[in-house]
Protein backbone atom coordinates (compact mmCIF):
# COMPACT_ATOMS: atom_id res chain seq x y z
CA UNK A 1 0.00 0.00 0.00
CA UNK A 2 1.00 3.36 -0.51
CA UNK A 3 1.15 5.57 2.19
CA UNK A 4 1.94 9.07 2.44
CA UNK A 5 2.33 12.74 4.58
CA UNK A 6 -0.23 15.33 3.87
CA UNK A 7 1.72 18.58 4.24
CA UNK A 8 -2.08 20.56 3.25
CA UNK A 9 -4.36 19.01 5.09
CA UNK A 10 -6.65 16.11 4.80
CA UNK A 11 -7.69 14.61 1.12
CA UNK A 12 -10.88 15.39 1.45
CA UNK A 13 -13.26 17.22 4.11
CA UNK A 14 -13.61 15.42 7.16
CA UNK A 15 -17.41 14.71 7.42
CA UNK A 16 -19.45 16.16 10.25
CA UNK A 17 -20.03 13.68 13.04
CA UNK A 18 -17.19 14.22 15.52
CA UNK A 19 -16.70 12.62 19.07
CA UNK A 20 -14.36 13.87 21.53
CA UNK A 21 -13.03 11.02 23.53
CA UNK A 22 -10.37 11.18 25.63
CA UNK A 23 -9.00 14.66 24.92
CA UNK A 24 -9.07 13.40 21.43
CA UNK A 25 -11.38 13.19 18.08
CA UNK A 26 -12.97 10.43 16.64
CA UNK A 27 -14.83 11.05 12.82
CA UNK A 28 -15.70 9.41 9.92
CA UNK A 29 -13.46 10.61 6.83
CA UNK A 30 -15.40 11.04 3.82
CA UNK A 31 -13.41 9.25 1.12
CA UNK A 32 -9.63 8.96 2.03
CA UNK A 33 -7.64 7.40 -0.76
CA UNK A 34 -5.75 3.87 -1.04
CA UNK A 35 -3.61 2.76 -3.26
CA UNK A 36 -3.00 -1.53 -3.63
CA UNK A 37 -0.95 -3.08 -5.86
CA UNK A 38 -1.93 -6.19 -6.77
CA UNK A 39 -0.73 -9.22 -9.20
CA UNK A 40 -2.00 -12.27 -10.70
CA UNK A 41 0.82 -15.20 -11.84
CA UNK A 42 0.76 -18.64 -11.91
CA UNK A 43 -3.54 -18.99 -11.80
CA UNK A 44 -2.65 -17.13 -7.95
CA UNK A 45 -2.83 -13.53 -6.57
CA UNK A 46 0.27 -12.21 -4.98
CA UNK A 47 -1.70 -11.14 -1.71
CA UNK A 48 -4.51 -12.94 0.22
CA UNK A 49 -5.81 -10.37 2.15
CA UNK A 50 -6.31 -6.65 1.02
CA UNK A 51 -7.04 -3.89 4.13
CA UNK A 52 -8.69 -0.48 3.51
CA UNK A 53 -10.20 2.06 5.54
CA UNK A 54 -14.21 2.31 5.74
CA UNK A 55 -15.76 4.17 3.37
CA UNK A 56 -12.24 5.58 1.33
CA UNK A 57 -11.57 5.92 -2.58
CA UNK A 58 -10.11 2.79 -3.51
CA UNK A 59 -7.22 2.12 -6.56
CA UNK A 60 -6.28 -1.15 -7.20
CA UNK A 61 -3.32 -1.34 -9.44
CA UNK A 62 -3.59 -4.97 -11.00
CA UNK A 63 -1.02 -6.65 -13.04
CA UNK A 64 -1.92 -9.41 -14.49
CA UNK A 65 1.59 -11.53 -15.86
CA UNK A 66 -0.18 -14.76 -16.54
CA UNK A 67 0.47 -14.24 -20.67
CA UNK A 68 -2.66 -15.46 -22.67
CA UNK A 69 -4.77 -15.73 -19.61
CA UNK A 70 -8.00 -13.83 -18.34
CA UNK A 71 -8.05 -12.26 -14.88
CA UNK A 72 -9.83 -9.74 -13.26
CA UNK A 73 -10.50 -8.88 -9.70
CA UNK A 74 -13.96 -8.78 -8.04
CA UNK A 75 -15.27 -7.77 -4.60
CA UNK A 76 -18.76 -9.66 -3.10
CA UNK A 77 -19.91 -9.22 0.39
CA UNK A 78 -18.93 -12.95 1.03
CA UNK A 79 -17.70 -15.80 -0.50
CA UNK A 80 -21.13 -16.64 -1.57
CA UNK A 81 -20.38 -13.68 -4.09
CA UNK A 82 -24.36 -12.76 -4.11
CA UNK A 83 -23.84 -9.48 -4.20
CA UNK A 84 -21.36 -7.26 -5.92
CA UNK A 85 -19.30 -4.33 -4.50
CA UNK A 86 -17.39 -3.95 -7.27
CA UNK A 87 -16.34 -6.41 -10.57
CA UNK A 88 -13.44 -5.40 -12.76
CA UNK A 89 -12.80 -5.71 -16.53
CA UNK A 90 -11.58 -8.84 -17.32
CA UNK A 91 -7.97 -8.50 -18.78
CA UNK A 92 -5.88 -10.66 -20.95
CA UNK A 93 -2.24 -10.69 -19.67
CA UNK A 94 0.17 -9.61 -19.65
CA UNK A 95 -1.20 -6.49 -19.09
CA UNK A 96 -2.46 -4.00 -16.24
CA UNK A 97 -5.15 -1.98 -15.32
CA UNK A 98 -5.84 0.43 -12.24
CA UNK A 99 -9.57 -0.07 -10.80
CA UNK A 100 -11.35 2.56 -8.85
CA UNK A 101 -14.22 2.29 -6.60
CA UNK A 102 -15.48 3.11 -3.15
CA UNK A 103 -15.12 0.98 -0.05
CA UNK A 104 -17.61 -0.27 1.48
CA UNK A 105 -18.66 1.85 4.54
CA UNK A 106 -19.19 -0.74 7.01
CA UNK A 107 -16.26 -2.32 8.63
CA UNK A 108 -16.01 -6.01 8.10
CA UNK A 109 -14.44 -8.77 6.02
CA UNK A 110 -15.84 -9.06 2.92
CA UNK A 111 -14.21 -11.41 -0.18
CA UNK A 112 -12.37 -10.91 -3.51
CA UNK A 113 -11.33 -13.48 -6.71
CA UNK A 114 -10.93 -13.78 -10.17
CA UNK A 115 -14.47 -14.61 -11.81
CA UNK A 116 -12.92 -16.33 -14.65
CA UNK A 117 -10.85 -18.63 -11.51
CA UNK A 118 -13.37 -18.00 -8.41
CA UNK A 119 -12.10 -21.18 -7.19
CA UNK A 120 -8.56 -20.71 -7.40
CA UNK A 121 -7.75 -17.13 -6.91
CA UNK A 122 -9.51 -16.02 -3.79
CA UNK A 123 -8.75 -13.54 -0.64
CA UNK A 124 -9.92 -11.41 2.29
CA UNK A 125 -11.12 -8.03 1.68
CA UNK A 126 -11.25 -6.36 5.06
CA UNK A 127 -12.64 -2.80 5.71
CA UNK A 128 -11.40 -0.96 9.33
CA UNK A 129 -12.77 2.32 10.94
CA UNK A 130 -10.43 5.45 10.46
CA UNK A 131 -9.77 7.74 13.50
CA UNK A 132 -8.49 10.79 13.77
CA UNK A 133 -6.50 12.31 16.01
CA UNK A 134 -5.19 15.89 16.47
CA UNK A 135 -2.13 16.19 18.22
CA UNK A 136 -0.16 19.47 18.30
CA UNK A 137 3.58 20.20 19.51
CA UNK A 138 4.22 23.27 21.04
CA UNK A 139 6.92 24.73 22.86
CA UNK A 140 8.97 21.35 22.54
CA UNK A 141 6.36 19.31 24.04
CA UNK A 142 3.19 16.86 22.34
CA UNK A 143 -0.03 18.35 24.00
CA UNK A 144 -0.89 14.70 24.47
CA UNK A 145 0.36 11.88 26.39
CA UNK A 146 -1.34 9.08 25.54
CA UNK A 147 -3.47 8.45 22.05
CA UNK A 148 -6.20 5.19 21.82
CA UNK A 149 -6.98 3.25 18.76
CA UNK A 150 -8.88 0.17 17.74
CA UNK A 151 -6.16 -2.23 16.83
CA UNK A 152 -6.03 -2.68 13.27
CA UNK A 153 -7.82 0.84 12.34
CA UNK A 154 -6.67 3.14 9.68
CA UNK A 155 -5.30 5.78 11.58
CA UNK A 156 -4.90 9.82 10.55
CA UNK A 157 -2.87 12.22 12.94
CA UNK A 158 -3.16 15.40 11.94
CA UNK A 159 -0.30 16.91 13.26
CA UNK A 160 0.23 20.92 13.89
CA UNK A 161 3.81 22.01 15.00
CA UNK A 162 3.42 25.38 15.90
CA UNK A 163 7.33 26.07 17.02
CA UNK A 164 8.30 28.36 14.63
CA UNK A 165 11.29 27.44 13.32
CA UNK A 166 11.66 23.91 14.54
CA UNK A 167 11.40 20.43 13.13
CA UNK A 168 9.12 17.97 14.68
CA UNK A 169 7.50 15.17 13.53
CA UNK A 170 5.08 12.10 14.93
CA UNK A 171 6.59 8.28 15.15
CA UNK A 172 5.28 5.10 16.20
CA UNK A 173 7.62 2.67 17.71
CA UNK A 174 7.00 -0.95 19.11
CA UNK A 175 8.80 0.46 22.70
CA UNK A 176 10.84 3.10 23.97
CA UNK A 177 13.65 1.59 22.81
CA UNK A 178 12.55 2.12 19.27
CA UNK A 179 13.92 -0.60 17.93
CA UNK A 180 10.90 -1.25 15.56
CA UNK A 181 9.47 1.45 13.14
CA UNK A 182 5.35 1.40 12.75
CA UNK A 183 5.35 4.39 11.05
CA UNK A 184 7.71 7.29 11.07
CA UNK A 185 6.66 10.47 9.58
CA UNK A 186 7.69 13.49 7.62
CA UNK A 187 9.30 16.54 9.64
CA UNK A 188 7.50 19.44 9.33
CA UNK A 189 9.12 22.77 10.61
CA UNK A 190 6.70 25.16 12.20
CA UNK A 191 4.83 26.51 11.92
CA UNK A 192 2.93 24.29 9.41
CA UNK A 193 0.49 21.10 9.90
CA UNK A 194 0.68 17.70 8.21
CA UNK A 195 -1.93 14.28 8.17
CA UNK A 196 0.17 11.21 8.88
CA UNK A 197 -1.91 8.40 7.73
CA UNK A 198 -1.15 4.34 8.82
CA UNK A 199 -2.64 1.17 9.88
CA UNK A 200 -2.64 0.68 13.36
CA UNK A 201 -0.87 -2.23 14.83
CA UNK A 202 -3.41 -5.59 14.91
CA UNK A 203 -1.82 -6.74 18.55
CA UNK A 204 -3.74 -5.35 21.17
CA UNK A 205 -1.01 -3.56 23.72
CA UNK A 206 1.05 -0.55 24.86
CA UNK A 207 3.02 1.27 22.15
CA UNK A 208 5.50 4.04 21.96
CA UNK A 209 5.52 7.54 20.26
CA UNK A 210 7.97 10.17 19.55
CA UNK A 211 9.30 13.43 17.65
CA UNK A 212 12.15 11.95 16.36
CA UNK A 213 14.08 15.41 16.02
CA UNK A 214 13.77 15.46 19.66
CA UNK A 215 13.57 11.70 21.45
CA UNK A 216 13.78 12.83 24.93
CA UNK A 217 11.55 15.60 25.46
CA UNK A 218 8.53 14.40 23.18
CA UNK A 219 6.92 11.11 24.06
CA UNK A 220 4.08 9.18 24.35
CA UNK A 221 2.07 5.98 25.34
CA UNK A 222 0.14 4.62 21.77
CA UNK A 223 -2.47 2.18 23.53
CA UNK A 224 -4.38 0.07 21.08
CA UNK A 225 -7.57 -1.68 22.53
CA UNK A 226 -9.69 -4.04 21.12
CA UNK A 227 -12.44 -3.60 18.71
CA UNK A 228 -16.23 -4.75 19.44
CA UNK A 229 -18.95 -4.96 16.99
CA UNK A 230 -22.58 -4.70 19.14
CA UNK A 231 -26.07 -5.28 16.85
CA UNK A 232 -29.27 -3.47 17.55
CA UNK A 233 -32.27 -2.92 15.61
CA UNK A 234 -35.91 -0.89 17.02
CA UNK A 235 -38.58 -2.39 16.09
CA UNK A 236 -42.02 -1.82 17.55
CA UNK A 237 -41.08 0.71 19.11
CA UNK A 238 -38.49 -1.73 21.27
CA UNK A 239 -34.89 -2.58 21.35
CA UNK A 240 -34.35 -6.16 20.28
CA UNK A 241 -31.79 -6.33 23.41
CA UNK A 242 -32.14 -5.17 27.28
CA UNK A 243 -28.32 -5.51 27.72
CA UNK A 244 -25.26 -4.73 25.66
CA UNK A 245 -22.32 -5.72 26.98
CA UNK A 246 -18.76 -4.73 26.49
CA UNK A 247 -15.02 -5.17 27.97
CA UNK A 248 -13.84 -1.83 29.95
CA UNK A 249 -11.59 0.61 27.03
CA UNK A 250 -12.94 -1.06 24.04
CA UNK A 251 -13.37 0.91 20.47
CA UNK A 252 -16.99 -0.27 19.88
CA UNK A 253 -18.97 -0.20 16.80
CA UNK A 254 -22.82 -0.28 17.26
CA UNK A 255 -24.64 -1.60 14.33
CA UNK A 256 -28.08 0.14 14.57
CA UNK A 257 -30.80 -0.67 12.48
CA UNK A 258 -34.04 1.26 12.71
CA UNK A 259 -36.59 -0.96 11.03
CA UNK A 260 -39.88 1.58 12.67
CA UNK A 261 -41.07 3.12 9.08
CA UNK A 262 -41.24 6.82 9.86
CA UNK A 263 -40.39 6.77 13.21
CA UNK A 264 -37.15 8.51 14.64
CA UNK A 265 -34.85 6.79 16.95
CA UNK A 266 -31.21 6.91 18.55
CA UNK A 267 -29.18 5.15 20.70
CA UNK A 268 -27.67 7.00 23.21
CA UNK A 269 -24.96 6.16 26.19
CA UNK A 270 -25.61 7.74 30.38
CA UNK A 271 -23.93 6.97 33.15
CA UNK A 272 -27.33 5.94 34.79
CA UNK A 273 -31.38 6.11 33.81
CA UNK A 274 -30.84 9.92 35.32
CA UNK A 275 -29.15 10.96 32.44
CA UNK A 276 -27.43 13.68 33.26
CA UNK A 277 -23.97 12.39 32.44
CA UNK A 278 -23.39 11.42 28.43
CA UNK A 279 -21.09 8.61 27.10
CA UNK A 280 -21.98 9.02 23.94
CA UNK A 281 -24.99 10.70 21.90
CA UNK A 282 -26.08 8.18 18.71
CA UNK A 283 -27.52 10.15 15.56
CA UNK A 284 -31.44 10.44 15.39
CA UNK A 285 -32.46 8.32 12.68
CA UNK A 286 -35.80 7.58 10.69
CA UNK A 287 -36.52 4.20 9.80
CA UNK A 288 -36.17 2.47 8.00
CA UNK A 289 -32.29 2.89 7.73
CA UNK A 290 -28.93 1.56 9.51
CA UNK A 291 -26.01 3.71 10.78
CA UNK A 292 -22.88 2.61 12.56
CA UNK A 293 -21.98 4.40 15.76
CA UNK A 294 -18.56 4.28 17.17
CA UNK A 295 -17.25 5.74 20.22
CA UNK A 296 -14.79 4.48 23.45
CA UNK A 297 -16.45 2.17 26.04
CA UNK A 298 -15.86 3.61 29.78
CA UNK A 299 -12.82 2.51 31.07
CA UNK A 300 -14.40 1.86 34.74
CA UNK A 301 -16.13 -1.80 34.88
CA UNK A 302 -19.84 -1.37 35.65
CA UNK A 303 -23.65 -0.98 34.86
CA UNK A 304 -24.44 2.42 32.93
CA UNK A 305 -27.29 2.96 30.89
CA UNK A 306 -28.73 3.34 27.23
CA UNK A 307 -31.93 4.58 25.43
CA UNK A 308 -33.79 5.94 22.49
CA UNK A 309 -33.49 10.15 23.24
CA UNK A 310 -36.90 10.35 21.48
CA UNK A 311 -38.30 7.99 23.43
CA UNK A 312 -36.86 7.50 26.61
CA UNK A 313 -39.63 5.95 28.11
CA UNK A 314 -39.92 3.21 26.56
CA UNK A 315 -36.89 2.42 24.56
CA UNK A 316 -34.16 2.04 27.19
CA UNK A 317 -31.58 -1.00 28.56
CA UNK A 318 -28.08 -1.81 30.62
CA UNK A 319 -25.02 -1.11 29.12
CA UNK A 320 -22.99 -3.31 31.42
CA UNK A 321 -18.67 -2.79 30.76
CA UNK A 322 -17.05 -5.59 31.83
CA UNK A 323 -12.85 -5.63 33.14
CA UNK A 324 -11.08 -6.50 30.36
CA UNK A 325 -9.81 -9.91 29.94
CA UNK A 326 -6.53 -10.47 31.07
CA UNK A 327 -3.51 -11.01 28.59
Amino acid sequence: MREQAYDKGPTKALAALMILVGGFAVMGIAADTITIDLTAKNLAFDKAVMTVPAGAEVTIHFVNNDAGTLHNVAIYDTSLAKKTIFQGKRITGPQSIDYKFAAPTTPGSYFFRCDVHPAMMTGQFVVVPTVVVDLTAQQLAFDKATITVPAGAYVRVHFANQDVGIPHNFALYDSSLAQTAFFQGARITGPQTADYTFFAPAQTGSYFFRCDVHPAMMTGTFVVVPAVVVDVTAKGMAFDTQTITVPAGTYVTVRFTNSDSGIPHNVAFYESSRAQIVFFQGEVITGPKTIDYTFFAPETPGTYFFRCDVHPALMTGDFVVTAPSAP
